[in-house]
């Protein structure tokens, strides 16, 4: 494209000169107009006309050099390639134009391209922590534990990878009747810790008609995270189950079918396996252990101890029931 962009330079510098000598030429047989009216000049030594207009010199070397033959141009033919420089002078602008336009953007992209494969060179080392947790009335203590401890997690899990870029994410999430159904941070680096920390400090714990939570409405909202490092984590903290019978023991539920727009949790977490997301969660009451066996498959309590600062934001009465496990 460089190539191409300095050869149509090129080309109309050419046709600016051709150009300038036809508009010369032109400027010659205008001076003559009146006495040639159209004919081939210069006028024959027979005519009358005053003694300048029958020296045309100029006129007859402008007309050899630039059509290249013995003949003379009249002014209509000049005129005509006059006009047709012209055109192709417009013509090549427009071309011209035109590849600057296409060059510019193929730099911008090629820009573009090299600042992405650099994230993605960086994302290779990194690590990704969202933090899902109900953020309910009940819910207020362990809010208030994950204010405090943001920092000291993003420090713990940088020694993951040494050199690992670490972003926070948060979703916390509330009921489907609440006016605010969900808090979403998508992820954020340690360089704005603090903007996460403003975002957590915001939080206010309220909601939460019934026994059941929206879990599925904030899985959703978890895959829409703008996910990109080789380690991604998500820590799953709450004191109740989701919607659905099958998933607790006579809870209070106003909506016993399940999730109304027909989510259902267990195929939102395949899809975050899939992606190689390794789910944790951080067990406060029984009344999610019959969720959590039906999402991991096989009933059963795991420490929590992923991150001893993640472990370290749970009373040690806490347990965490392993959901998926893909991380490389």
């Amino acid at each position: 494209m460089a190539d191409e962009l300095a050869a149509l330079q090129a080309e109309e510098t050419r046709l600016q000169a051709e150009l300038a000598d036809w508009e010369a030429v032109d400027d010659e047989t205008g001076s003559v107009q009146s006495l040639t009216d159209g004919a081939d000049y210069p006028p024959s030594e027979t005519d009358n006309g005053p003694p300048e207009a029958n020296e045309q010199p100029s006129l007859v070397n402008h007309g050899r050099s630039l059509q290249g033959g013995s003949g003379l141009a009249t002014r209509d033919e000049t005129a005509a390639i006059v006009a047709a420089s012209r055109a192709r002078q417009q013509s090549l602008s427009e071309r011209l134009d035109s590849a600057q336009e296409m060059y510019g953007t193929e730099a911008v992209l090629r820009n573009k391209v090299a600042k992405t494969a650099q994230l993605l060179e960086t994302a290779v080392k990194g690590v990704d922590i969202a933090f899902v947790m109900d953020v309910t009335g009940s819910m207020d203590p362990w809010i208030d534990a994950a204010k405090s401890k943001v920092t000291a997690i993003m420090e713990a899990a940088e020694t993951i990878h040494s050199g690992a870029v670490t972003r926070m994410a948060f979703v916390g999430y509330r009921d489907l009747e609440d006016a605010r159904r969900y808090e979403v941070l998508d992820f954020v680096s340690k360089e704005e810790t603090g903007r996460l920390k403003a975002f957590l400090h915001e939080i206010v714990a309220t909601g939460g008609d019934d026994a059941c939570e929206d879990v599925a409405g904030a899985l959703k909202q978890v895959l829409a995270l703008s996910w990109m490092a080789s380690t991604k984590l998500v820590i799953h903290i709450a004191d109740a189950p989701c919607h659905g019978a099958r998933y607790h023991h006579n809870s209070l539920d106003y909506h016993l079918e399940g999730d109304p727009s027909g989510l259902v949790p267990e195929e939102l977490l395949q899809q975050l396996c899939a992606s190689r997301v390794s789910v944790y969660f951080g067990r406060i009451n029984a009344s999610t252990d019959k969720m959590t066996g039906i999402f991991a498959g096989v009933p059963g309590e795991l420490l929590l101890h992923l991150l001893a600062a993640a472990a370290g934001l749970l009373p040690g009465e806490v347990n965490g029931h392993m959901l998926g496990q893909y991380a490389q």
